[in-house]
């Protein structure tokens, strides 16, 4: 099974399952036409999402590539997976069928029609609830709970923030930020269980305390995700203090809210995700 988007020049496949010879079969049948429709077409990306690619499955594509006359037009594999950039590369195809590890690697008239190589699904939110509960607990001996995660719209009601930390991010896989916001009243019981003191207002020696708790929460998640192929790098955390914040990200893609409780009441974390070329 597999989707695609495409435009005028470029044409782009997302195929989130392993490809398969059967597979690789309906993709070619569907790239034949596809390439008989439109003469005008310069790129043509397979978006493995890091799936595996079967031997027979490759051989299929290969022909494919092999097979097409055009001289402006090149196919590509988008992928990260080693054992499938070793088998391009060592059966020779990787100029007809050039593998590439992010969409930035190709040219621009590609990006148009591609989705983002990084989707807001389980597998890449979890290790954030988890780094929340586990830094929340551990650090600081606040006991949290999720609620069930939300895609945030203009009418999506969050609690008041009066402190949040934001870290920005640019990799090959993932363009976007990521924040964690506080009320006051959450934020300082926080942090007077982190540090063994009660504090009655937010300093701005206690400022720090939200980027601190954001760093450790990234660095759990980061050690997870570069593990299954992201390549997240160490990012420093921004401070934002006022009263009544809102977080408005500039994404195309649009944010993903957690929202999380605790005894003092309720306090989120934001995930945005801009997967095009970083402005």
């Amino acid at each position: 099974m597999f989707t695609k988007n495409k435009d005028e020049k470029s044409l782009v496949y997302d195929i989130p399952e392993e490809l398969t010879q059967e597979l690789a079969e309906s993709l070619g049948s569907d790239v034949k036409k596809e390439m008989e429709t439109n003469p005008k077409l310069e790129a043509i990306v397979f978006n493995t999402d890091n799936q595996l690619v079967s031997y027979k499955g490759f051989k299929i594509l290969s022909q494919l590539a092999v097979a097409q006359k055009r001289p402006k037009l090149q196919m590509y594999v988008l992928t990260q997976l080693k054992a499938t950039i070793t088998l391009i590369k060592s059966e020779g195809m990787d100029i007809a069928l050039k593998p590439v590890e992010t969409l930035f690697e190709v040219p621009q008239r590609a990006v148009s029609a591609a989705k983002p190589t990084t989707k807001l699904d389980v597998s890449f939110i979890n290790p954030f609830i988890e780094g929340a509960i586990k830094t929340l607990d551990v650090q600081c001996q606040v006991t949290v709970t999720i609620d069930k995660p939300l895609l945030k719209t203009k009418d999506t009601k969050l609690p008041v923030i009066d402190i949040l930390g934001i870290i920005g991010i640019t990799s090959k896989t993932f363009n976007g930020n990521i924040s964690i916001c506080f009320p006051e009243k959450v934020f300082l019981f926080i942090m007077s269980k982190m540090l063994g003191e009660d504090y009655i207002e937010i300093t701005k020696d206690l400022e720090d305390g939200a980027g601190e708790i954001l760093n450790m929460i990234f660095g759990h998640a980061k050690r997870v995700l570069n593990e299954n192929g992201h390549s997240f790098e160490k990012a420093i955390p921004a401070i934002v203090r006022a009263k009544d914040l809102s977080v408005s990200h500039l994404s195309d893609q649009g944010s993903i809210v957690l929202p999380f409780k605790s005894e003092a009441g309720e306090f989120f974390m934001e995930i945005s995700i801009n997967n095009g070329h970083p402005s």
